[in-house]
């Protein structure tokens, strides 16, 4: 029934066995309880699970480098493989200032000020730092990519993703990037650091996907411009990239990136679909597209008319980690579908962790 859905494609020298992706997610939970998450999904049946994992150390996850961090990370790889999933180590670096956070803690502690108060902190301190990084320090942080790479294969990844926001989405938005050397000006120099992680990515040898955000003049701070994705499409296919995952830019509300049903632009199925189609356009490599997906019927619709080479799910696979193959046998009379309350991101942000509605205890959590 969904035969293009459930069709091999090649990421360069990886093939994927069907066209159906769990994306990378904030989970904030134990790592006991991460691993099981990760056992889930990939027994699920999708083709490829993308995780979180710092290029450098951070204060929010474990870190590669470390021996206990790399042993988690390694039995990430372990239990997706398991599954028979491709196991994608998205590659990610903070870009701001966490010292900015500091002052502000004591008014969290008091309920003065909520999680949200502290995120948009984190944001508003973007510009001033990554504008006045040395490019000494810039050079060794898109340098640690090529580092942190090659220790995810050492773990057992399968595939590189370079987090297109965060630092890099920030270096490429002049919104935030008010350098005047390599790094900033131009879209061929706003683009530096992203090349520079990918070349360094492409060291370890293994197939290098890139995180592509997009912006509107009225959503998303981060990244490109749509007059802009042509031209950076090639550069970034010149530098390396064998794959592209395409979503809105970050550094506002979470409530834009991770829209819920009522959200007033993005609150379709396949919302971001148009930024995908941008890339298609441009790319000669496969395009992953995200966005609220969550019925088969409307994703082998955009597959076989080639408007996206792949599907990434988030929401969808928490709700229900066992979709794909509830899609692939023809049980989709016993789908769970996500209804797209966001719980899971108010979990989140309330520090209790990615949580669904659906949950046994979620409601009371």
């Amino acid at each position: 029934m969904f035969e293009t859905l459930f069709s091999p494609k090649q990421i360069g020298t990886v093939t994927v066995k069907n066209r159906l992706v769990f994306a990378p997610t904030t989970w904030g939970l134990s790592q006991e309880e991460m691993i099981l998450r990760y056992r889930a999904i990939a027994k699920g049946g999708c083709g490829m699970v993308v995780g979180d994992v710092p290029a450098r150390q951070t204060p929010t996850a474990p870190s590669l480098q470390k021996k206990k961090g790399f042993a988690f990370y390694a039995q990430v790889a372990e239990v997706i493989h398991e599954g028979n999933a491709l196991a994608s180590a998205q590659l990610f670096d903070s870009d701001g200032n966490w010292k900015a956070l500091l002052p502000l803690l004591p008014a969290v502690l008091c309920k003065k000020k909520t999680p949200d108060d502290l995120r948009q902190a984190l944001n508003d301190s973007v510009g001033p730092y990554i504008s006045s990084l040395s490019a000494k320090k810039v050079k060794e942080i898109t340098t640690a990519y090529g580092k942190a790479a090659k220790k995810a294969k050492e773990a057992g990844f399968d595939l590189i993703q370079i987090h297109g926001d965060r630092m890099c989405g920030a270096f490429l938005s002049p919104l935030f990037n008010n350098r005047s050397d390599r790094y900033g000006g131009s879209l061929a120099h706003r683009l530096t650091f992203a090349l520079e992680a990918v070349a360094a990515a492409k060291t370890a040898g293994l197939p290098v996907e890139m995180k592509f955000v997009v912006r509107t003049e009225t959503y998303g701070k981060a990244g490109l411009l749509a007059e802009e994705v042509a031209e950076a499409v090639r550069l970034l296919e010149m530098a390396g990239v064998d794959s592209f995952h395409v979503t809105l830019a970050n550094h506002s509300a979470l409530t834009h990136t991770i829209p819920p049903k009522t959200h007033p632009a993005f609150g379709a199925e396949g919302c971001f679909l148009p930024f995908a189609s941008l890339v298609k356009q441009a790319a000669t490599v496969p395009v992953c597209t995200v966005g609220a997906w969550q019925h088969p019927q409307q994703m082998e619709e955009c597959c076989q008319k080639g408007e996206a080479d792949f599907f990434a799910m988030s929401r969808q696979l928490i709700c229900d980690a066992a979709w794909c193959e509830k899609v692939r046998t023809g049980q989709l009379d016993q789908i769970k579908y996500c209804v797209r309350c966001n719980r899971c991101v108010d979990s989140l942000m309330q520090h209790k962790g990615t949580r669904c509605i659906f949950e046994k205890g979620a409601k009371e959590a």
